[in-house]
């Protein structure tokens, strides 16, 4: 009879996960020599004249017995039902195929149905959100159906409300090997962490710093096994500068203060945790993420995103002091500055370049625009956008393109803001115009993928300039006025908005 043994690992057939329970049994039947028994491709030889051929015939009816056996002992009682009256193995497997494939058909079109028309409920948290589509999508594995953890991520991703709208961009200019389920799950936690103090949308790129002094930086990252995933910074706890006095820490204190990594939150992985308890460091609510203060007389800035950070100071000795007290208590490694939340940055004697070469390459090839013809302006000005007529029919990725597109304009490109802010107020709404005109902002940043921010040291007393202006009722549809203005320093760009 068939080895017991193979068998009672196997899980008995109770009716569910049938595509599961087919592959196990089958893998034992070939072990065993019985699969062409049960597929009926072996069949049962003619015995002949005198018996000639009894002793096939007698390895045929032992093999067929042990088939049997095979069979019924992996199937639950439940299931022998349909059973009971099948003469052969053969006739048992065709039965259980017959009735339990159409089954699993019908469940995977379920199931698949499910999963594409899933929407994250209001009320669901984000752990639930992202357990909701991992369920389904193991309910699908289970059934001999392929999803990969690249779909799951970008159902999670479809399926987030507006206020995500920042980190989904954010997300894209994460290098391809660090976009995992696990890096998703921590920082949409992190993130859902953070709003919930504040309705607000988090700006990607609220504030730019510019050492115009020839000043020290290094930039912490995370080591090749991330150890900092637990970041949080709660909102309440930021507090705007009012005055340059209150901007920083007494200047007299000389020393470096032995706090400033003790009252960290054990929590915490990087100097984003550094809270008001420290008295040393304070966070600005011009950007949630930037700390300014002093240590040794010497004005220190602290610039962290998720698990990213930059450290600005004018003294070499002060930078390697703080970087030393930091990796005694993290398990940090720290470079010179170029590459900072999808900002390439470039530092020359007396510049400094910031562009973002390599996101735009990766957005092209997302959009299948790597080839498209270049043009020299973002947006045609003969062509002016208003709400079509009829329903939308299009589909193309207009609100993923857009997305992207905003991360550029908010991060280092305000030549695009304002036609980047024009498509963006017809994600509900666009045809093949919009459509047109999203394809022309991607033909232009082709062609100017090098562009960027530059930054001049100067000698000269640091002055911010400002431009500003506004259209008339330009809108065709609201009749609203489009404004836009833009401040400068060292002849580098540090703000802009168009809306």
């Amino acid at each position: 009879m068939a080895d017991v043994s193979d068998l009672k690992n196997i899980p008995k057939f109770n009716g569910q996960n049938f595509q599961l329970w087919k592959f196990q049994i089958k893998a034992v039947l070939v072990a065993q020599d019985l699969l062409e028994i049960v597929e009926g491709t072996e069949t049962k030889p003619v015995a002949g004249a005198d018996n000639a051929n009894a002793t096939k015939v007698k390895e045929w009816t032992e093999k067929n017995a042990k088939a049997m056996f095979a069979l019924s002992s992996s199937i639950d009682y439940s299931q022998l039902d349909y059973l009971v009256n099948c003469a052969s193995p053969n006739e048992m497997w065709k039965k259980l195929s017959n009735i339990h494939e159409q089954k699993s058909t019908s469940n995977k079109l379920a199931l698949t149905t499910k999963f594409h028309e899933y929407r994250k409920s209001p009320n669901d948290f984000i752990a639930q959100h992202v357990a909701n589509i991992e369920n389904i999508a193991s309910q699908l594995k289970d059934i001999g159906q392929t999803v990969s953890d690249v779909m799951i991520m970008a159902k999670i991703i479809s399926t987030l409300p507006s206020k995500y709208n920042a980190f989904i961009s954010a997300w894209d200019s994460v290098p391809d090997t660090d976009q995992t389920m696990d890096k998703l799950r921590e920082r949409l936690l992190r993130e859902e962490t953070r709003m919930s103090a504040d309705d607000d949308i988090p700006r990607a790129f609220a504030a730019t710093t510019i050492d115009t002094k020839n000043n020290g930086r290094k930039q912490p990252e995370q080591p090749p096994a991330p150890v900092n995933d637990n970041l949080e910074v709660p909102e309440h706890e930021v507090e705007q500068p009012q005055s340059d006095d209150e901007s920083f820490v007494d200047a007299r204190d000389d020393h470096m203060p032995e706090n400033l990594v003790e009252n960290l939150p054990v929590e915490a992985e990087l100097p984003a945790a550094i809270d008001d308890r420290a008295h040393r460091l304070k966070r600005s609510n011009a950007d949630k993420c930037v700390y300014s203060g002093s240590i040794d007389n010497c004005k220190i800035y602290l610039a962290l995103y998720v698990d990213d950070g930059v450290i600005f100071c004018k003294n070499v000795n002060v930078l390697n002091k703080i970087v030393k007290t930091l990796k005694e208590k993290f398990p940090i490694v720290t470079s010179d500055l170029n590459y900072f939340v999808g900002m390439e940055i470039t530092r020359g004697e007396n510049e400094i370049f910031v562009k973002q070469e390599i996101y735009i390459d990766k957005i092209l090839r997302k959009f299948k625009m790597h080839d498209a013809n270049i043009v020299k302006t973002p947006a045609d000005p003969h062509v002016r956008l208003c709400k079509p007529t009829k329903p939308n029919e299009l589909r193309v990725p207009y609100r993923e393109a857009v997305g992207s597109l905003l991360f550029l304009a908010l991060v280092s490109r305000p030549d695009i803001a304002y036609a980047v802010g024009v498509v963006s107020r017809y994600l509900d709404c666009f045809n093949e115009t919009h459509w047109t005109a999203v394809k022309r902002i991607f033909r232009y940043i082709k062609g100017t993928r090098s562009f960027g921010i530059l930054f001049r040291r100067s000698n000269e007393p640091l002055a911010p300039v400002g431009f500003s202006d506004a259209d008339y009722a330009a809108d065709v549809d609201t009749r609203r006025s489009t404004g836009g203005y833009l401040f400068m320093l060292s002849d580098g760009c540090i703000t802009w908005s168009s809306k």
